[in-house]
């Protein structure tokens, strides 16, 4: 079909000067820094590197992602505890190399939604991949589907992160929005803890105080607003 391009979709671990990225007129990559190897932070230089030693390759990412259970959580998130601050900190983290390199014909989020799959045993879900930024029964957008709607939806927006994350013990946190406003604004048990300007779709404040027992947070950017609650505990 002279009409159409040909495609093909490697994993990472084949060479960019295999034969098999000259076969087809586009190629994909599935690629997973920061989850099955590597750190999140080597997708730009690895597309870099790839772009360099093949320029006639059309490249383009056909898969990443990582794994996130909406009932894990840290204020520390780090490689594989399937916590849903790591999911959202690595899709923050990942999407701008991919966004910032114009050469690449497209990228694809894996997965939309948590998907069946029977040899799977991770992350406290057995039969569950859990790339999806949706639960599988579709009932529960993760936090960071919320990252992408700040970065591509036009509709003034506004979330407040980890509003599952409930229970805390630290005497202090950092509090992230997601936003497609200029900046947010933030109170905690209705006192003013100031604003900060939203990057990457990011609005972050830092050390934000916790007394013993419920805290109402709450955010405003624009018209938009978001607020939950979070019970300081003892452990």
């Amino acid at each position: 079909d002279p009409g159409r391009l040909s495609a093909s979709a490697n994993l990472y671990p084949l060479k960019p000067a295999s034969k098999l990225n000259g076969i087809t007129d586009i190629v994909g990559y599935n690629v997973y820094f920061g989850w099955y190897y590597g750190e999140m932070q080597d997708f730009g230089p690895w597309l870099d590197r790839f772009h360099a030693s093949q320029p006639g390759v059309s490249l383009g990412i056909t898969e990443y992602g990582v794994d996130a259970n909406p009932a894990l959580h840290s204020e520390a998130p780090k490689l594989k505890d399937y916590s849903e601050e790591y999911q959202a900190l690595w899709h923050e983290t990942v999407y701008p190399q991919i966004e910032a390199r114009s050469w690449l014909w497209g990228s694809f989020i894996w997965n939309m939604f948590d998907f069946s799959s029977d040899r799977r045993n991770e992350g406290g879900q057995k039969g569950i991949n859990a790339k999806g930024l949706v639960t599988h029964d579709r009932k529960t957008r993760k936090d960071a589907f919320y990252y992408y709607k700040a970065r591509w939806s036009e509709e003034p927006f506004l979330h407040l992160c980890a509003k599952r994350f409930q229970v805390r013990a630290e005497e202090s946190v950092d509090v992230k929005c997601y936003t497609n406003q200029p900046a947010v604004r933030l109170e905690v048990n209705g006192i003013p803890f100031g604003e900060r300007p939203a990057v990457n779709g990011t609005a972050l404040f830092r050390n934000v105080p916790l007394r013993m027992g419920e805290n109402r947070i709450s955010a405003e950017a624009g018209a938009c607003t978001d607020a939950c609650v979070w019970t300081r505990a003892a452990e």
